[in-house]
């Protein structure tokens, strides 16, 4: 498969390789290659910088968790010259201080809710990260496959979220990076994709009206076109 036609996808906490189901029709002149977010949340062991060692592709494509894993990866040095593209990503997902996050206390609570709720805990995010606009069956979808996540990983994935930080290494960006991101992004706040354009010109920051957080089920023809110009 040539470099040309292949794009490494990072899903968003609590999804499966089915979060690229709907935007690998929609871009059937590319080969979706997905990684397992919580294969890429260890820098030393991480399966991203693994897949990236070997024949590179043609674009790194991050959803939410995924998003800050990819950025984390690239600002290692692992792909100085592969485009990125992050949907409903962020460069930090707690709030601090002046910054536009997640209060940490909500991630510590849903981590503890993890450990003696896990259904109420997932069925309580699906909808958030659903709403307004995904489509009629994203929640039953989302739940079902979540439950093909490995013991553990959820509660992984939320302290990887709540301590991961590469704001200070924004600047440093040098390839081409698209930032998609909804206006009504009931997960990550739509400040924070601000922020982080802000910070780095190199970084084109598109605000999706209406769209919620679960890009890769509400808009896959959207992103597929905005893909597509980004590797023509």
């Amino acid at each position: 498969m040539s470099r040309r036609n292949r794009i490494v996808c990072i899903g968003g906490w609590g999804s499966t390789h089915d979060a690229w189901t709907d935007l690998a029709r929609a871009l059937p002149a590319y080969t979706l290659e997905p990684i397992p977010w919580w294969a890429c949340l260890d820098p030393d062991t991480s399966a991203l910088k693994a897949r990236l060692s070997g024949q590179r592709p043609a674009l790194i494509l991050g959803w939410s968790l995924g998003a800050l894993a990819a950025l984390r990866c690239t600002f290692d040095g692992l792909a100085p010259d592969i485009p990125v593209c992050l949907l409903a990503g962020t460069a930090r997902m707690a709030a601090e201080g002046d910054y536009p996050g997640v209060a940490p206390r909500i991630l510590r609570a849903m981590r503890m809710r993890l450990e003696r709720d896990a259904a109420g805990a997932m069925t309580d995010f699906a909808a958030l990260c659903g709403g307004p606009s995904a489509p009629a069956g994203f929640l039953e979808r989302y739940l079902a496959r979540s439950r093909a996540v490995p013991s553990g990983a959820l509660a992984a994935g939320l302290a990887f979220l709540e301590e991961t930080d590469v704001r200070d290494r924004l600047p440093l960006f040098g390839t081409r990076l698209l930032w998609l991101h909804g206006d009504r992004d009931a997960v990550i706040p739509v400040e924070s994709a601000m922020y982080a354009a802000s910070r780095n010109a190199a970084i084109t920051l598109e605000l999706l009206p209406g769209a919620g957080h679960a890009l890769p089920y509400e808009v896959p023809g959207l992103l597929a076109a905005r893909i597509g110009r980004l590797l023509a």
